[in-house]
């Protein structure tokens, strides 16, 4: 295929995807330690946290240029306040429109089976004066909690999900009886290894048909590209976990085999990169609903209440 028929967004895929394959092979299990940051992106003016490729987007574009506020504005609002991005690198924002307001707009530029986009600019591209910004949300205080105390979050939270958490030999999730299977803390160097991991499992627990219905959970033991695509959605989710209960992910030593068929997935199918964080973000969607009907927020102290509110 040549470029002329590849569209912007399979574009930005592509490129994104040559990133984290970069990433994966230079950095190995620590691949998405540089760019999965301790505060999520999000809108300067509303503090709408981005999702699924938009994740990948912003991370990426901040990694690759040096831009350490997670806090971005659009270009309509660069106008509407003045503010020039004359020679500024734009990062996409994609989104779905319903079919009916699709009809409507016929000849958009902008759309691609359904998808459109609009640019924005990450607040350290620009040289703000207080008139400028002095709307903008505030960064949130730096979490001073113990790791004790976040550890407890997880599963004070997993508790109230009715996931039931049983020791074992290995860490798995086995949907006949919807339980996380994990060694015992002590067989971990470390709490925080423990936790990486309990997260990790706990993603997977979302893709059964009544939770997120993943065709790559559902086909698991049968496909090995399904196997791998799985444990990447598992991978994205949980270090974005990590980052909404206040904590570092701690790379796990069993998921090594997979970075090699990580690789190979995005080689092959660039697009990948997109659907895994979709369906991270979906998984994200599912716990976040559940924290809702399930945990009131008094219940959750520090950055978790913060993401979740």
């Amino acid at each position: 295929m040549t470029n002329q028929f590849i569209s912007y967004p399979q574009r930005i895929a592509h490129q994104c995807a040559e990133t984290i394959i970069r990433l994966m092979k230079k950095d190995g299990l620590n691949w998405t330690k540089e760019w999965i940051s301790p505060l999520p992106n999000c809108n300067a003016i509303t503090g709408h946290q981005y999702t699924g490729s938009n994740t990948i987007t912003t991370s990426l574009n901040a990694l690759n240029f040096g831009w350490t506020d997670p806090r971005w504005i659009t270009a309509a609002e660069c106008k509407r306040r003045g503010i020039s991005f004359k020679g500024c690198r734009a990062t996409p924002i994609f989104y779905y429109k319903p079919k009916q307001e699709l009809e409507s707009e016929p000849n958009d530029k902008n759309l691609w089976s359904g998808l459109k986009w609009y640019n924005v600019f990450n607040l350290d591209q620009f040289s703000l004066t207080a008139e400028n910004c002095e709307d903008f949300i505030k960064l949130p205080k730096a979490d001073i909690r113990v790791e004790t105390q976040r550890f407890s979050d997880i599963d004070n939270f997993i508790s109230k999900c009715g996931i039931q958490i049983k020791e074992a030999n290995s860490a798995f999730y086995r949907k006949t009886d919807d339980s996380i299977n994990i060694p015992p803390i002590e067989n971990f160097k470390t709490d925080l290894g423990y936790y990486s991991v309990l997260l990790h499992e706990f993603i997977h627990a979302t893709g059964v048909p009544d939770r997120c219905a993943r065709q790559c959970y559902v086909d698991y033991h049968y496909m090995e590209k399904q196997r791998a695509r799985e444990e990447l959605v598992a991978e994205l989710g949980s270090a974005q976990l990590a980052v909404w209960f206040g904590i570092t992910k701690e790379p796990d030593i069993n998921n090594a085999a997979y970075i090699k068929h990580w690789v190979e997935l995005l080689e092959d199918h660039p697009s990948e990169i997109f659907k895994a964080a979709r369906d991270a973000a979906d998984a994200i969607t599912w716990i976040k609903e559940i924290v809702k009907c399930h945990m009131p927020m008094e219940e959750l102290d520090g950055s978790v209440a913060t993401q979740a509110a």
